[in-house]
């Protein structure tokens, strides 16, 4: 029998239905329940750290001496970051993909607006992008390349002296749009590409710099035109729509995009400084309309700081900056300039003034915004044919020098013209 003394009372019910009522919830790290890893306690973590990272579920690993966490994953930590890049222009009117879409572009943020733990940083390039910062390159660049016997996307090593090539990875895609930038500091390229050609879906590939090895590839909207890295290691996006035009954040993860400014339409070619976060934009070309405008836009606040018309007579081929956009170590604005003649401009972006500096004299036919610049060595590195080229031609990788516009080696690359290097291009 039990007696009255030990039966519980109805406020002792009470009270402990409140207790279990408030009591937390304990439910088990995996998949259901955490994107980022799982420590030895069963407990969710972010999975961004040095000492704890990972990705769905996996259990946490602590990333050795020389590497960082990327991506839910340890990745060598490859070059400084920082300094300036170069950016090219867009592959049409809305965007890299032949039906004006594609392009993507990433946001070092863990969640969509670009906060959390930073994928980003280092240097970005835009377009064409080319990394920034104190350059520790071996003489070697990446390039992505078309195959048309395998019908994919093949990753390079490729001398700038020799133009040897060594191949490090091989991707599903058939198309590959516009936007693309490296993130030096963290040994992570990016671009968009699609394995359905230009109807997508679009994929955001993030990858190992080193091993070409694919860290994440989440789906990415149409219309993103340009990747750039800004110094705080935020990724950020030009984006072009119906609605018009913006800058944005882009989560490296997810691919979710979240709208930082509007800004003024129809750009064809780009230039980032990353040591001031400035991005110059020169105008689409709409012949026979005149003048055609340079815009210096703030990638930190997205705010318009000057647009000016650019002091340059058309001749033949009109505002085409199809060498690329760059930034000196100097901090100072050129392009290579495919006009009549191929030439290297100094461009002022306060009053739009451009004086001549130096013909390209080698070459004569450029890969439209297959070009990367270093400017810790006021080198780019264009992908083109030379003087006067006589039947199917193999492209050369020109390093040309941005003080005078010397071509300083123009070596072949193997494979040419049935392996087309010229889908993106970055200094690791």
């Amino acid at each position: 029998m039990v007696t009255a003394s030990l039966l519980p009372s109805a406020r002792t019910l009470f009270v402990l239905s409140l207790i279990s009522a408030c009591a937390p919830s304990t439910r088990p790290c995996g998949p259901s329940t955490c994107t980022g890893c799982c420590d030895s306690a069963g407990t969710c973590r972010p999975g961004s750290e040095v000492l704890q990272c990972g990705a769905n579920a996996a259990a946490c690993q602590s990333c050795t001496l020389g590497t960082s966490c990327v991506l839910g994953s340890c990745v060598s930590s490859s070059g400084t970051g920082g300094g300036t890049s170069t950016g090219g222009g867009a592959g049409g009117s809305g965007g890299g993909a032949p039906t004006g879409g594609g392009g993507g572009s990433a946001t070092g943020g863990g969640t969509a607006t670009g906060g959390g733990s930073a994928t980003g940083g280092g240097a970005g390039g835009g377009g064409s992008a080319g990394g920034g910062g104190a350059s520790t390159s071996t003489g070697s660049i990446l390039i992505l390349a078309a195959s048309s016997t395998t019908l994919t996307d093949e990753l390079y090593s490729v001398s700038t002296s020799s133009g040897a090539a060594r191949l490090l990875a091989n991707y599903p895609v058939q198309s590959v749009t516009s936007a693309w930038t490296i993130d030096r500091a963290r040994g992570v390229a990016y671009f968009v590409g699609s394995n359905n050609g230009a109807n997508g879906p679009w994929l955001l590939y993030g990858i190992n710099a080193t091993t070409g090895a694919v860290l994440q590839s989440p789906v990415i909207g149409l219309g993103v035109t340009r990747l750039f890295v800004r110094s705080d290691g935020l990724l950020v996006s030009i984006t072009s729509a119906v609605a018009g035009w913006t800058l944005d954040a882009v989560n490296p993860t997810t691919g979710a995009r979240t709208v930082i400014s509007s800004i003024p339409g129809g750009w064809d070619d780009f230039a980032f400084d990353d040591g001031t976060n400035l991005l110059y934009m020169v105008e689409t070309p709409g012949m026979p309309v005149l003048p055609v405008y340079l815009l210096t836009l703030d990638l930190m606040s997205g705010a318009v700081i000057n647009r000016v018309p650019l002091d340059l007579t058309p001749q033949g081929n009109g505002y085409r900056w199809a060498g690329g956009l760059y930034v000196r170590a100097d901090g100072s604005l050129v392009g290579i300039h495919d006009d009549t003649a191929v030439e290297l401009h100094l461009i002022d972006p306060g009053t739009g003034a451009v004086t001549f500096l130096g013909p390209v004299a080698q070459l004569q036919a450029i890969s439209r915004h297959s070009f990367v610049g270093d400017p810790s060595v006021d080198r780019a590195y264009v992908v083109g044919w030379p003087l006067q080229p006589t039947g199917p031609t193999p492209q050369q990788l020109f390093t040309i020098d941005l003080q005078s516009g010397a071509a300083l080696s123009a070596p072949m690359l193997p494979g040419s013209p049935s392996t087309s290097f010229r889908d993106a291009l970055f200094v690791p």
